[in-house]
């Protein structure tokens, strides 16, 4: 490529004068210039890339089409290029040995793997150029020869993609003493974007030799343009979290329409959980909540574009998980052996630098999850418990999966404890333990558990050295467990491995063997929890379980009624800052079922 510049320099002159006029240039054959991604033909015509290689020959001797693998091997490769990055031998142009010749005229090249020069299962490949699509009619026929002993080789044809990696064709030396051609017709069929590989693989340091001569495509042109039309649509989908999901689309049109998909009217990055097959096909592995939505497909070529109706992905909650958006499903604070109570929370935490600001499941400050506040009335080796139902787990493969937030210059610890029911004993094992600040975001932990007949889990939330120390967590949920819960919706479940109805909850009998089933009923003495009074969502401020003084000066007790001691726990109403004149703090028992007019309230 050449240029010329034509160029005027001037004194400071105001008077003076340059012009040019009638350039001409002789003896000169000028051939268009065609841009860089463009190719261009003998005759001066500029193709866009996707006009080469796509079986229609737009130059006028079918310039376009003739480094694209077609060919007899005579003059060069015809646009077969090796690939070196994966294989360890080569395929040779050659004119034949020993009495073999080429198929085309008996005096040409063909092409060839000596599989003595290589290790079994070593190959040479070579790489077709990209085409851009191909009729559903599309084939490849060639000739190959496969002379050796049983264990020479093969050859194969494969389709290679963006999306993977289809076998095409595949043939295997058989001992055959006769050196000869033999014809191989390969269907490729309705293909977007795809190349071919062709390659030999040798059965081991053998004589012998693996032999391609005379490839051509066959009615892969694809015609008149036609109109993208969907044939096969997307279903809707309802799965449990961690599950695989796979989304079929068919398209036609000519030439054949490349396809995407879309979520919740946004195209899909293919990698992490979602991947695409060569046809199209869309698999979402291990789905997660936020991979519910709504999909579709667009299938488009230069004629038009189509969508596909729309299938909504549901992905629920499996037995015995929880996301905290509605109430803390069935999972429930301890109501003996901790010091304090987990809180349903949305939004930000009270307290400064510690916290998140927002749930893990909606990412919103309008979405829940479940903390420990490490504020006052708190102090260092505190514990507060939330512990599951009891369940059965009849996977080995099974995992509890969580989100926590551990943030703040205090943070304590968050455990995971398993307690299973083992000859009418209960007992405990530690399987995940974190301490200290994690960072500002939200982390996931898997814990592999393992199948159990009679177990439950418990999270366990340590008061570290100061206020900011706020631990949170949110996402719980059993994979591939097939949890069965022990009891069943309409039942208590009791501390022990045992269920009642809650017809028998509060109804001032003990119906669990343990008792746990009237501890939440109100009567309390407050020393090991708030045996079941429940906070008013609704009011201004909470009740505070605390022993010793108040942290305000000349109010409240020293010591409580119980134990007579500043060891023994009672329930107050803190009336320091924030709190105004007017402020209400509610708790509330459980429903009684029924009482005798001998009962009192004391």
């Amino acid at each position: 490529t050449l240029m010329f510049r034509i160029q005027a320099n001037s004194k400071k002159n105001f008077n003076s004068v340059i012009a040019v006029d009638d350039l001409q240039l002789t003896g000169c054959t000028v051939t268009p210039y065609c841009l860089k991604n463009q190719f261009t033909c003998p005759t001066g015509t500029c193709l866009s890339a996707d006009q080469v290689c796509d079986f229609t020959r737009q130059c006028g001797n079918g310039e376009d089409e003739d480094q694209c693998g077609a060919g007899n091997f005579d003059d060069d490769m015809n646009g077969w290029l090796p690939d070196m990055d994966q294989a360890a031998g080569t395929w040779d142009r050659t004119t034949g040995q020993d009495g073999f010749v080429d198929h085309t005229s008996g005096n040409g090249y063909y092409i060839e793997v000596q599989t003595i020069k290589l290790k079994r299962r070593e190959f040479a490949s070579l790489i077709s150029p990209q085409f851009v699509s191909s009729d559903n009619d599309c084939s490849v026929s060639l000739y190959y020869a496969i002379w050796g002993t049983n264990s020479v080789g093969n050859i194969t044809l494969h389709l290679k993609t963006a999306n993977g990696d289809v076998l095409l064709w595949n043939v295997a030396g058989n001992g055959n003493s006769k050196k000869q051609w033999i014809k191989a017709d390969i269907k490729i069929g309705a293909r977007v974007d795809f190349k071919l590989e062709l390659r030999g693989e040798s059965g081991g340091p053998v004589l012998g030799f693996l032999a391609v001569d005379d490839i051509k495509y066959n009615n892969c042109d694809h015609g008149p343009p036609q109109r993208a039309v969907i044939t096969v649509n997307p279903v809707p989908k309802t799965v449990l979290i961690g599950a695989d999901v796979v989304f079929s689309c068919q398209a036609t049109g000519v030439p054949t329409p490349r396809i995407v998909w879309q979520k919740d009217n946004k195209d899909i990055a293919m990698g992490g959980h979602y991947s695409l097959s060569h046809d199209f096909t869309l698999t979402i592995k291990e789905v997660e909540k936020d991979n519910g939505g709504r999909y579709r497909c667009v299938a488009s070529n230069p004629k038009s574009t189509a969508k596909s109706k729309v299938a909504k992905l549901t992905v629920n909650n499996p037995p015995g998980s929880c996301d905290f958006e509605k109430d803390l499903c069935n999972l429930r604070d301890v109501q003996r052996d901790d010091d304090f109570n987990w809180i349903r929370q949305k939004g930000h935490t009270p307290s400064i630098h510690t916290g998140p600001s927002t749930d893990h499941t909606l990412k919103t400050e309008e979405g829940h999850y479940m903390y420990i506040e490490s504020s006052a009335p708190r102090s260092m080796g505190e514990i507060a418990i939330l512990q599951t139902s009891w369940m059965v787990l009849n996977e080995d493969k099974c995992n509890v999966s969580f989100w926590y937030h551990m943030v703040g210059d205090h943070v304590g610890s968050l455990e995971l404890t398993k307690r299973s029911y083992v000859y009418d004993r209960i007992l405990t094992n530690s399987l995940w333990k974190l301490s200290g600040s994690q960072g500002d975001v939200w982390i996931q932990a898997n814990v592999h558990v393992g199948s159990s007949p009679i177990v439950q889990f418990q999270f366990i939330g340590e008061i570290g050295q100061g206020y900011q120390g706020d631990i949170a967590m949110d996402d719980l949920v059993l994979l591939n467990c097939q949890a069965q819960q022990l009891c069943k919706s309409d039942q208590f479940s009791c501390a022990v491995p045992q269920c009642t109805y809650y017809t028998h909850v509060c109804d001032f009998r003990n119906d669990c063997n343990d008792g746990s089933d009237e501890q939440i009923c109100g009567e309390c003495d407050f020393e090991d929890s708030i045996c079941g009074w429940v906070q008013d969502p609704k009011d201004d401020f909470d009740w505070t379980r605390w022993r010793g003084n108040t942290p305000s000066s000349f109010t409240g007790p020293d010591k409580d009624h119980t134990k007579g001691d500043a060891t023994g726990h009672y329930f107050y109403i803190e009336s320091s800052d924030p709190r105004v004149e007017g402020d209400v703090a509610n708790i509330y028992s459980n429903t009684y079922r029924h009482s005798s007019h001998r009962q009192t309230l004391q």
